[in-house]
């Protein structure tokens, strides 16, 4: 997923700011620039690199992972003993001590992720780098992942696809039957994990008849009634990489003022795909958005859209107030709704890779009510 070269990219950003040592701790940045993807199962690991070297710690349950050619020594600490207790929090310590003492860095500027530097390292900074000057870097990484390349573009395909597959298991099984929005979530999730062979990771908002009106919320025991709308907010993750793409449908008979904001919301869908396009400020996009649905009298209380990749959730935000250009190959949302009482809310949301003079749309659910 082209982790070399995003590895590359960051050692020259870095270079430019004269930082000889960075410490990588948050998981997805982590895959980012190794390709290692810690899944629920998986302890933490870190990557420690120079302008020359660099060493991959992890836990020895991932001992089946192969040293990446382009990462100079792959390291092992214990995160599981079966004969006894133990602290795997300090095997980790003791490892990326080690590792500190062997790339032999003189006094430097250490870039590193401030946020999420495990307390269990605080004793080996004090102690082995105490002298140095830290600088986060995590504001860089944020920007470098903002912009997707063709690997990761891939891994997003498949997600897309595996939300596709979701939406449609819900608008069938929403029509045939009364079912609870809690055992709705859970048949959907078993049937994109059976067709994909493999357990994922899957966040979602399911919410029916006034319950829609909070916008977003887990699945509950409420049982689906007749004439209601149901939200369903899909966001799983394949391999790492994320999706997050949105339908509404109605279970029953539809009303006419249901087909008339489904009509506006899909309208503004169309609107916002047709906007998006490098070198405009994402608040552009997001008013285009938001004024046309406000002509129609209604409006809606959240964004507009985001950036998604190893999270769900990432920079930029399209909102009123971001004026963040839109790059070719962002991965974005766009993601308009209206939520009026008295009818319920409705979303609708694609997930679209930026081209060269307009976007591409990656999603393929369908945004009809049936």
């Amino acid at each position: 997923m082209d982790s070399e070269l995003h590895l590359k990219n960051l050692r020259l950003e870095l270079k430019q700011r004269k930082i000889s040592l960075a410490v990588i701790c948050d998981r997805q940045n982590l895959q980012y620039l190794t390709d290692f993807y810690a899944s629920f199962y998986d302890d933490a690991g870190l990557l420690l690199f120079t302008n020359d070297e660099s060493v991959l710690l992890l836990p020895e349950t991932a001992e089946d992972v192969k040293k990446p050619d382009f990462i100079s020594e792959l390291v092992f600490y214990e995160n599981y003993n079966p004969r006894t207790d133990f602290d795997k929090a300090k095997n980790l310590a003791d490892k990326f001590s080690a590792s500190i003492t062997k790339l032999s860095v003189k006094k430097a500027i250490i870039g590193l992720e401030k946020s999420s530097l495990p307390v269990s390292l605080q004793d080996v900074f004090k102690k082995q780098l105490s002298s140095f000057e830290c600088e986060d870097i995590a504001y860089l990484l944020k920007k470098m992942r903002m912009i997707k390349t063709s690997g990761e573009l891939e891994c997003i395909r498949r997600s897309v696809a595996a939300a596709d597959i979701g939406h449609a298991v819900i608008r069938k099984k929403a029509s045939e039957s009364e079912f609870s929005e809690i055992r709705l979530f859970n048949h959907m999730r078993a049937c994109i994990e059976q067709e994909l062979g493999a357990r994922i990771l899957i966040k979602a908002d399911i919410l029916s008849g006034q319950r829609t009106l909070s916008i977003g919320g887990p699945a509950t025991n409420k049982v689906f009634k007749k004439g209601e709308l149901l939200i369903a907010d899909l966001i799983p993750c394949v391999d790492g990489y994320w999706a997050d793409t949105t339908s509404t449908t109605v279970i029953g008979e539809i009303t006419k003022k249901q087909s008339e904001l489904h009509a506006i919301v899909k309208e503004a869908l169309s609107i916002g795909l047709h906007t998006a396009k490098p070198g405009i400020p994402v608040c552009e996009l997001d008013q285009a958005i938001r004024i046309y649905i406000q002509k129609k009298g209604y409006s809606y209380p959240h964004h507009s859209g985001h950036g998604f990749g190893l999270s769900d959730f990432e920079p930029p935000l399209i909102g009123p107030e971001n004026k963040t250009l839109i790059e070719e190959n962002m991965i974005l949302t766009i993601e308009p709704g209206i939520y009026l009482e008295g009818v319920g809310g409705i979303r609708l949301e694609d997930n679209i890779v930026v081209t060269a003079d307009g976007a591409e749309v990656l999603s393929m659910h369908s945004k009809e009510f049936s």
